[in-house]
C-alpha cells in the first residue's frame, strides 16, 4: 500500500498546532478566563436591606447590609447592588475560587457624601487582608475599577467592603478572572492613606515586590515606566490625585494604584458656603457659626452666622465634641449635598471645642408670606412668625404637617420634623400662637418647626395689629387719654 507521507505530515502539523495553541491558551494568556461575572440581574432570591446570605445564579455570595439598586445607578442601565453607608463592615463577599487573576467592577456614589472602599482577600479560610483602598468621594457616575490579584492559591475569597462613612457604594458587574501566565508585580500602596487633610503630608509609596521600581504621577494621568521614579516621600499640600505603578524583572507591571488627597477650600461665611458646588469638594467654614438646635437623630445640628444658616447632617457621628445650643463653633469642615430639597453640610472632621458660649441668637421675625415666598433666604435659620392659628385639633405626632394661618388668611405649614421634642403627644394649641423655630424643608416643601414647647407662645386675645388695627388701637388710646383728661373735642 502506498503511504501518503504528505498527508501524515500535514495531520501531525495540525495536531501539534492544536496542542501548542491549547498550551499557550492554558499556560500563558494572563487572566484568560472568567471564574464568574455577577451583574445582579437574575438572583434566585432578594430582599431589601439583606443581612446574611443571598443565593445568585452564579454562585453563593454573602451580602451584609446591602439592597438592590435600580437602573439609574447601574453601569448597564439595569440592576446593581448598593452597600449601605453607615453600617460597619457592610460588604459583598464572593464564593470561594481556586486561583484569581483580576477582580474588576463598576462603582458609583449615587447620593453624595464621602467614602472609600477596600478590596480584600482571604486564602484558605484565613483572615481577610486589604489589597487596595479607593476613595470614591468625587465619583459622580459608574466608574470601572480593576485590580490584579494574581494569586494561584486554592480557596480564595474576595470581599468588597464599604468603609463606615457617609456615602452609599453602588457595585455593578463584578468580574473575577482565572489566573494564568506571567504574574504581575504587587501594586504600590500609600502611607498615609488617601483622605482629607488640613496640613501638608509626605506620602510614602511602597510595594511588597522585591526589587521593584515605582513610578508615579500627580496630575491624574496613569503612570508608566517613563513617569517620575519614586525615590523619596512625595510632599502633597493641595488637593491631588496620586497614582503609582510598580515594575519588576520577570513580571508584568502592576495595576495602577490611586489615592486622592483632599485639602479643604476655605469659605468665610455660610452665605458663601451655600453657593458652592455639591460635587464632593471639601469646604472649611473659617468663620464662627452658632448652634441653634441639635438632635440625636442622624446627629443633626443647625448653625447660623450673620449671613445665613445651614443644616448639618452627621449620620456617622463624625462630630464627637458635645455642644450646647448658643455655642459658637469655628472651623467646621465638610461637603455639601441636598436631600429632600434641604441643603446639608456633612462634616468630615470634628471641629473641636466651642469657641464661644452663652451667645444670644435672635430669630428673624417674618410674616407667613415672607417665609414661604423667600424660603431660600431663611433655610436652616432660627425664625419667628407671629399670630398663627393651627387648622388641626388633637395632639402633635412626629413627622406630620399642620396647616397654620395668620389673621389675614396668609398660610404656611408647621411640621414636626424633630424627633423626641417635648411637645410631641401634647395638645395642638387652639388659640393663636407666636412660633419660633427652624426653617426646614422636606420633599421640597418649606416648613417651620419649633425646637421645644417654649417656642410656641400663646398670643393674648385682642385686635390684630395690621395697619388698620394699629389705626384703631391708636384712636382708642387717644380717646381714652382725652376722656381721662376730662376733655372732649
Amino acid at each position: 500500500m502506498k503511504t501518503n507521507f504528505k498527508l501524515i505530515i500535514m495531520k501531525k502539523i495540525t495536531f501539534l498546532s492544536v496542542i501548542l495553541f491549547a498550551f499557550i491558551s492554558l499556560g500563558f494568556g494572563q487572566n484568560r478566563a472568567n471564574h464568574f461575572v455577577e451583574s445582579f440581574e437574575n438572583p434566585d432570591s432578594w430582599s431589601g436591606y439583606t443581612t446574611g446570605t443571598v443565593h445568585f445564579d452564579s454562585g453563593d455570595w454573602e451580602f451584609v447590609s446591602v439592597y438592590p439598586e435600580g437602573a439609574g445607578d447601574s453601569q448597564d442601565g439595569s440592576k446593581a447592588c448598593r452597600i449601605n453607608d453607615d453600617i460597619p463592615n457592610a460588604s459583598i463577599t464572593s464564593p470561594s475560587v481556586n486561583t484569581i487573576g483580576t477582580v474588576s467592577f463598576y462603582y458609583h456614589r449615587p447620593f453624595g457624601g464621602t467614602g472609600s472602599f477596600t478590596l480584600q482577600k482571604s486564602v484558605g479560610g484565613g483572615a481577610f487582608v486589604v489589597l487596595s483602598t479607593v476613595d470614591y468621594s468625587a465619583v459622580t457616575s459608574p466608574t470601572l475599577y480593576s485590580f490584579d490579584v494574581n494569586d494561584a492559591s486554592n480557596d480564595i475569597v474576595i470581599r468588597i467592603e464599604n468603609d463606615n462613612n457617609t456615602a452609599h457604594l453602588t457595585i455593578d458587574y463584578v468580574t473575577i478572572t482565572d489566573f494564568g501566565g506571567v504574574p504581575s508585580a504587587a501594586a504600590p500602596t500609600f502611607s498615609p492613606a488617601a483622605g482629607t487633610y488640613t496640613s501638608a503630608q509626605d506620602i510614602t509609596i511602597s510595594t511588597t515586590e522585591a526589587g521593584a521600581t515605582i513610578y508615579y504621577t500627580t496630575d491624574g494621568s496613569d503612570p508608566d515606566n517613563t513617569s517620575t521614579t519614586y525615590v523619596a516621600p512625595v510632599n502633597i499640600a493641595a488637593t491631588t490625585t496620586l497614582k503609582a505603578i510598580a515594575y519588576a524583572a520577570g513580571m508584568t507591571e502592576s495595576s495602577v494604584s490611586t489615592a486622592d488627597y483632599v485639602f479643604p477650600v476655605d469659605i468665610a461665611d455660610l452665605a458663601t458656603l451655600r453657593l458652592q458646588a455639591e460635587d464632593g469638594t471639601v469646604y472649611k467654614l473659617t468663620g464662627e457659626a452658632f448652634l441653634t438646635f441639635q438632635q440625636s437623630y442622624r446627629h443633626k445640628k443647625y448653625i447660623q452666622d450673620g449671613t445665613a444658616g445651614i443644616e448639618i447632617d452627621d449620620n456617622p457621628g463624625t462630630i464627637t465634641t458635645l455642644y450646647n445650643v448658643d455655642d459658637g463653633i469655628t472651623g467646621i469642615i465638610g461637603t455639601l449635598n441636598t436631600y429632600g430639597g434641604m441643603l446639608q453640610f456633612q462634616p468630615v472632621f470634628d471641629p473641636g471645642a466651642a469657641t464661644s458660649t452663652g451667645n444670644t441668637i435672635n430669630p428673624l421675625v417674618l410674616t407667613p408670606t415672607e417665609f414661604v415666598t423667600n424660603f431660600e433666604m431663611y433655610e436652616g435659620q432660627l425664625v419667628h412668625v407671629d399670630n398663627l392659628l393651627f387648622a388641626d385639633a388633637g395632639n402633635f405626632s412626629t413627622g406630620h404637617t399642620y396647616g397654620t394661618s395668620d389673621p389675614y388668611s396668609n398660610a404656611m405649614n408647621f411640621r414636626t420634623s424633630f424627633y423626641s421634642v417635648d411637645y410631641i403627644g401634647t395638645a395642638i394649641p387652639s388659640q393663636r400662637v407666636g412660633i419660633t423655630g427652624i426653617a426646614n424643608m422636606n420633599s421640597n416643601n418649606p416648613y417651620l418647626t419649633a425646637r421645644d414647647a417654649a417656642d410656641m407662645e400663646l398670643v393674648p386675645p385682642g385686635v390684630p395689629l395690621s395697619s388698620g388695627g394699629i389705626l384703631i388701637a391708636g384712636l382708642l388710646m387717644a380717646g381714652a387719654l382725652i376722656i381721662r383728661r376730662g376733655r372732649l373735642f
